[in-house]
């Protein structure tokens, strides 16, 4: 599993990009038998992005 979390600022002006960005992660984790799990937590804080994936050992 990976975890990333960063202090959540809010969302920049103007809006950046199409925000299919974390939409496409997603589709490819579950195309490898991931998950892929992002939204805000600890009271709004903290932008959180956790992916799963099936490792395995060789």
């Amino acid at each position: 599993m990976i975890e990333a979390r960063n202090r959540y600022v809010g969302a920049p002006a103007g809006g950046a990009g199409a925000g299919r960005g974390l939409q496409g992660v997603a589709e490819r984790a579950e195309l490898l038998g991931g998950t892929l799990a992002y939204g805000l937590d600890e009271g709004g804080r903290t932008f959180r992005v956790t992916i799963a994936l099936p490792w395995s050992v060789r």
